[in-house]
């Protein structure tokens, strides 16, 4: 049997390219390789009804056919089906669009794939995700409220199709798949199709004759850079280390930016009252994202990291033209301390009492526009 289960396993893989097969790249195959998404397990982990925004752990079982990988078993000692590490294989870029955060808090070697011998690639995705709702609060504690779960594959042409735990049918899960957390219940889980068909039917129209290599006009006439405000709020920020003899502050910061792209706009009637979609940042023009130069940037930081994944970095674009978006950053920034207090508390040692020191950390500059 191992002789057989290595055989198969040097078969499928020698000569494997894990980019994605032609049926995902091509309109007219695209059909023939369909995602069929399983909604497995869901559980309520906090309501943030001031941010309006919840939080849940997600299991997703996504089952896809890649044409590449096939064998029949009888030639591999009645082997049907393999178990592989998940960086093997070609993986679509499944992702949900309508959360802030997604982290898969496993570790690698627990993220597998099952592969059976006609092709048929099965694989879990456990996320523990934000996302970001519209609460109705007026009723509170007697309300409730609806939150939207918007599954999309960024990359590729796959259409998707939500399915049952139960049967290979149309999504139409009851509660007994979803766990409240104390406070608030799940009462439902539905799918809609209509909403994702008119989704797909939006994001056509806004990147129709949209260049994401130009930045809109009014950003590059002084003229008219009035008319293009960008607004930056402090959402967050904590102090990770203090390095008094370098005089620097190391700090996490999460800043949300907006301003207003002119060339983005619709009706939402139009679009089954979709108001506002999510889109991958490198899809749209971004002050921040100028090739590879970080337009918007802390000035008096000697060292900038956002240690997100690509995939987390999202835009959220209004019908009204409005984009907003989050840097999340690792920031060194120098300071000016004024440590005479401290030195001579560590001459004299005398006991350590509470002292001040002021750090600009927020001082940002832009390298390119006039906004």
């Amino acid at each position: 049997m191992t002789d057989s289960y290595n055989r198969l396993v040097y078969d499928i893989f020698h000569d494997y390219r894990k980019e994605p097969p032609i049926e995902a790249q091509i309109c007219e195959l695209a059909p023939q390789l369909q995602l069929k998404v399983t909604l497995f397990y869901t559980k309520l982990v906090e309501v943030m009804e001031k941010d309006e925004t919840i939080a849940m752990i997600v299991e997703l079982k996504v089952d896809w056919i890649d044409s590449r990988i096939n064998w029949n078993p009888k030639e591999y000692g009645g082997i049907e089906h393999v178990f592989r590490s998940h960086d093997e294989v070609w993986i679509p870029d499944l992702t949900i669009i309508n959360a802030n955060d997604v982290r898969d808090y496993r570790e690698d070697y627990q993220k597998v794939v099952q592969i059976y011998s006609n092709g048929t690639v099965q694989y879990y995705m456990i996320m523990l995700a934000s996302f970001v709702c519209n609460y109705d609060l007026r009723r509170l504690p007697f309300d409730k409220q609806i939150c939207n779960i918007s599954i999309v594959t960024y990359n590729t042409l796959i259409p998707i199709k939500l399915i049952s735990s139960e049967k290979l049918v149309t999504l139409g899960l009851g509660p007994e798949n979803a766990l409240g957390n104390g406070e608030w219940r799940v009462v439902n889980l539905t799918k809609d199709d209509k909403l994702s068909n008119s989704y797909d039917r939006l994001l056509k129209f806004i990147f129709k004759d949209y260049d994401v290599s130009r930045a809109p006009i009014e950003a590059q006439r002084c003229h008219l850079s009035p008319l293009m405000n960008m607004t930056v709020m402090l959402s967050y920020i904590k102090v990770v280390e203090v390095i008094e003899k370098d005089e620097t502050m190391t700090m996490i910061t999460e800043l949300k930016i907006q301003y207003t792209d002119s060339r983005i706009n619709w009706n939402p009637e139009e679009f089954d009252g979709l108001d506002y979609v999510y889109v991958k940042e490198s899809d749209i023009w971004i002050p921040g994202h100028i090739g590879n130069v970080s337009d918007v940037t802390v000035i008096d930081a000697d060292d900038v990291k956002d240690y997100r994944e690509d995939i987390q970095k999202l835009a959220q674009i209004f019908a009204n033209g409005t984009v907003q978006f989050f840097m999340y950053m690792l920031t060194s920034t120098v300071c000016n301390y004024d440590v005479t207090d401290d030195l001579t508390r560590e001459t004299t040692n005398a006991l350590p009492t509470e002292s001040v020191h002021i750090c600009k950390v927020i001082q940002f500059g832009h390298a390119s526009n006039g906004y």
